[in-house]
Formats: structure tokens, sequence, C-alpha cells
């Protein structure tokens, strides 16, 4: 198993552009005298659309195909309004009753709105995105951006001018290789004799960096100057559509992923396992609950609670990972709990047949990585690699089930706050599922700040949990006094060469220092001791002696398939190493 390093670069290439992409250069055949939506090479009059939308809203609750509940992102920064979709194309409006709407495109509103919100067209994500609301003089997107843009909003999909600037240099790489690219336009937006080129922005959510695929949804349009253009979306049947440019408020660049130096602002909201749900989301979806119940529309939920752990009257409602509401379909272990007035209580997972209050968290971007090295057994780990594995922790926490790691750790507490969680650290590489069965050193980490964080600290109530008045070993939560360790070493030293199955000896780099002289194991088990014969020791802690030695050696306790860790030895009011330590320690021997 191995733990690998990401590095983490920020490549300045003179080449690229410096500034922010050109403005938004359109073509002379936009250049209409009406208001309207452009969508592609089709353009909707206000007069069209608003002769679709009175269509639309007497159309609301007759049982038609249509308007219907739209369900993407583009507006899921509003989940507690409910936006509905009414078809519309060029020539004759669309009939109520017609449930064979052959169009891309729709009309967006509310049951009270008096206007169309937006004209949206479906794009090969099965999604929409935003056509451009147009005055008759100038291009203008639906709703007024601001002053300073920072990208370009292509559906819900953001594009800063870094990420831009990064796929037009990598663009730039690829002009002079073998097969022509980037790519000749193909679309009806620009005139043919335009000379336009395309690359791929993306693919699979990744920037596009070998341009041997040139299909996929988002495209930078470049000139036969190979300067930067426009960004445009791909639609159905070659239609593609101008990106908006557009503001979004900062977030951690690029170059900066997991937030180095970026420092983000806090979240509040409830921690379930290892599933964060933000007090802004679940506020939609308690307005969303609220709403549904304000229509009459009741159904199977929320259901009226008044039990464990609340002990109070609620109301309760499956919740989604992401935060949603649950609709139909399997429900998971997460509920939503609601006060009779549908504010926020609580949220909490439903073990079994009980209900368990996740608890409340604060998420702050700074980091509080411990900076110490540690030397585990045979294996030395560098305070850089374990930040590493606890960024690839960090990655998962909120992923659908199916990982193990990261688990909850229950324990004693660190010098830091609850919860933890625990997470493979490997020498060489990076921990995955198929390497379970040989993991044996952990991280232990915390939610801390905002991001998980190893943490170092010897646990607050260790000598309070181990403060035995006997002297014997600690082998985590088991103890093994000196009367019980002895008893066994009679019994393991009695059964030297009879054949039976122990003792056996020790083959690991435990004692490597000594390769002259033989260690032997024998098991030992908290009760009665094993009789010589026994085949079947079911414990995972032994007896280190020698042939010679009156007393063990050690009590070790299995931690991967081929080797121990040697327990802690402790006297009646202090914990000590089985071996002395140095005067300064500089780690921990695991």
């Amino acid at each position: 198993m191995r733990l690998a390093l990401f590095f983490i670069l920020n490549i300045q290439l003179s080449h690229i552009f410096a500034t922010i992409p050109n403005p938004l250069v359109f073509p002379t055949q936009t250049d209409h005298d009406l208001e309207g939506y452009e969508c592609g090479n089709f353009f909707f009059t206000d007069p069209e659309v608003n002769e679709a939308l009175l269509i639309a809203k007497d159309s609301v609750g007759k049982g038609y195909k249509y308007p219907q509940i739209y369900q993407g992102k583009l507006y899921s920064e509003s989940k507690s309004k409910e936006y509905l979709l009414w078809p519309i194309r060029k020539g004759p409006r669309i009939p109520p009753k017609n449930k064979a709407q052959l169009t891309t495109f729709r009309v967006v509103f509310t049951r009270d709105s008096e206007k169309a919100i937006d004209v949206v067209a479906k794009t090969t994500t099965d999604d929409y995105v935003k056509c451009i609301w147009r005055g008759s003089s100038h291009i203008e997107p639906s709703h007024s951006e601001p002053v300073i843009p920072n990208g370009y909003l292509c559906g819900h999909k953001f594009f800063t001018d870094e990420i831009l600037r990064q796929s037009y240099a990598v663009a730039l790489t690829k002009i002079h290789g073998k097969v022509k690219r980037p790519f000749p336009y193909v679309g009806l937006l620009y005139p043919e004799d335009s000379g336009y080129l395309m690359w791929p922005i993306t693919r699979a959510n990744k920037m596009l960096k070998s341009g041997t695929v040139h299909v996929g949804t988002y495209y930078l349009i470049l000139n036969r100057e190979i300067e930067f253009v426009d960004v445009v979306v791909r639609g159905f049947n070659n239609n593609f559509l101008r990106c908006i440019r557009s503001r979004q408020p900062p977030k951690a660049p690029e170059s900066d992923p997991h937030s180095k130096l970026f420092v983000q602002p806090p979240k509040t909201g409830y921690i379930c396992g290892k599933t964060f749900f933000d007090d802004n989301i679940l506020k939609d979806s308690a307005e969303t609950a609220k709403t549904q119940a304000g229509r009459g529309n009741r159904g199977q939920y929320p259901k009226n609670y008044s039990g464990d752990p609340y002990n109070e009257q609620c109301l309760i409602w499956p919740l989604m990972r992401d935060g949603s509401l649950y609709k139909r379909g399997i429900k998971g272990r997460y509920r939503l709990i609601l006060k009779p007035d549908y504010k926020v209580l609580s949220v909490a997972m439903l073990i079994g047949n009980e209900l368990k209050a996740c608890d409340r968290k604060t998420i702050k971007a700074k980091k509080n990585h411990d900076t110490s090295d540690y030397h585990c057994y045979h294996q030395s780990f560098s305070h850089q690699k374990l930040v590493k594995a606890a960024e690839e922790a960090c990655k998962k926490m909120n992923r659908e089930l199916g990982n193990f790691y990261p688990a909850r750790y229950e324990g004693p507490k660190f010098n830091s706050e609850e919860p933890y969680f625990t997470y493979p650290v490997l020498q060489n590489g990076v921990y995955r599922q198929s390497h379970m069965r040989l993991v044996a050193i952990f991280l232990i980490l915390n939610i801390h700040l905002g991001h998980i964080s190893t943490t170092s600290q010897i646990p607050h109530e260790l000598s309070r949990q181990a403060n035995h008045n006997q002297n014997g070993y600690e082998c985590g939560n088991f103890f093994f006094t000196d009367p019980e360790v002895n008893e066994a070493l009679l019994i393991a030293k009695a059964s030297v060469d009879k054949g039976y199955k122990y003792p056996q000896i020790y083959q690991g780099k435990l004692y490597s220092e000594s390769k002259s002289k033989e260690y032997l194991l024998w098991p030992i088990r908290e009760g009665p001791q094993m009789p010589p014969h026994h085949k079947n020791h079911m414990t995972t802690i032994r007896i280190v002696f020698t042939r010679d030695s009156d007393k063990a050696v050690d009590v070790v306790a299995k931690v991967t398939i081929d080797d121990y860790a040697k327990c802690i030895r402790r006297g009646s009011s202090h914990i000590e190493p089985s071996h002395p330590d140095p005067v300064i320690p500089n780690g921990y021997l695991c």
C-alpha cells in the first residue's frame, strides 16, 4: 500500500492571455429591433413569450402533461420556490392538451408570477441553460449582473476567468499538432464563413487537456487568429447557446482547491456521521415543507412526532443527503426535525427503530493541521504525508455510502473538538477500498475549523481511564496485570518443544535489532488462560518471551496480518513504555 503525494501547481504561462476574456462580441444576425430572448440561433420575442405564459398559467392544475415542475440545478439557490416549465416554439403556440411537445425550449414561471422569469433551452446534460434577454440595441442577461464580472454562467455551471484562461492555454498548445485542433465550429449561432474554432472546456467535469475528444457540453469559441471570442454550451441539434457573462462570489481558486490560502466563510449546520447538512439548505427545505402544508396538499409527510431524543411536539420528514426533502423512492436514514411552526429544530439519524440527534457543528475554513512527524513501529510518516491523506479523507466525507473510511472514531478525547474520524494512511500511495484488509496505521482525524486535520495530542482522559492500581500492560481497552501475564508465561514455557501450535517464533520487524535472539509468542486473553493443546486461540494479544527469560519481554497486540505493536507497560501511578524512553521524546512509537 502506498501514500501518494499530490502537488498543487500554479503554472503561469506567458502566452496565456493575462486579462479577463474579451466581452461578448455578438454577430450581426442577432441585431434584432425587438426585445426578447436569444436561445442560440432561435429568438423569441416578448409577445411570443407572453402568449405562451398566458396558456401556461391557465393550464396549471388541469392534469395536462405541462406545466411541469423544474427539478434541476439552475434555480437551486431558491429551493423554497416552485418553478414551472411550459414549452415554447416558433410558429403556432402549443395547445395545452398536446402531449408531444417537440421543442427543447421552455418558459419558466411561478404560480404567482405575472411575467416570465426566464426562457431556457435544454442542454445535452439533461438540464437547462438560460437564454439571453435582449433589448432593442444590446444583449444582456435575463437579470442585471454586477458591474465587474469574473466568469461565464452556462446554465448552472459557472466557469471563472481563471479556468477559462487555463483551458485557452491548453488549446494553444494543440494548434501545431498533426490533427487539426481546436476543431472547426459546427452550428448555426455564427455565420458559416466565420472560420470560428471550438475547444471543449471540460470532459467528465474535469478540464480537457488531451484534445483527443471534441464532443463535450461547454466550449470556448476562437477566431481564425486563435483569439478568444465567446463561451457557449451545446443544446440539441447543434444549437449552441451563449453563456452569460456573470459574477460569482469568490471560492477557492483552481490553484488552491483545498483552500490552503483562501479562507471561505464559516458554515453552521449538523454533522450526521460523515454527512454535513448546512443550515441554509435546511431552512430552504423547511420552507418547502411549509409551502406544501399551506396548500392543504399534505401527503405522507411530515409526520407528527414527540418521542426521544426530543420529547416535545414536532414534525419529522425524511431528508436526502443533499439536504432536500424526500419525495419518492427509498428513504435514507436522515430525518429533518421541524417545530410545529416549520422552523428547523434539528437533524437526526434513524438507527434501527431509534432516532439519534446529530451533532451541531460550525465549520470554519481555517486549518489547524498537526505539524509533527510520526514513527509508527517500523514506518515513518512525515506530517506532509499525513496532511495529504487527511485531504483525501476530506474529499470522501460527504460522498454516497460505500466508502468504509473515513469511519467515526469512538474513544478517548483529544485536544480538539469532536467529532473524530479514522482514515488509513499508507507508506506509499493512497488508500483505496481494496486495501482494507491490509491497513494497519490510521490517522485520527477531526472536522476542525472546517477541514479534516490530523491530530496528535495525547487524549485528555487516558490517564483517568487507565488509572489502575496494579502493574501490568495496557493493550488498547484491555489491561493485563502482572499476575495474569506471569500465569500465561508459566504455561507458555512449559509448552516449548511439545509440538503444540504455540509457542510460535516471532518473525516480524518489532525486534529486528536483535536478530541473533529468538523471540517466542504465546496467546493471552482476559479470564482463564488457554490450555497448551488448544488450537483455536481467538485472541490477537501475545506474550513475548525467550527460552531463557524469567519474565515476559513484552505483551504485544496484532495490528496487521503479520505483525504486532507493543502494549504499554504501566506502573501503579503512571504510564511508561515497556523500555525507558530517552529523556526528550521526539515522536510516538506505534
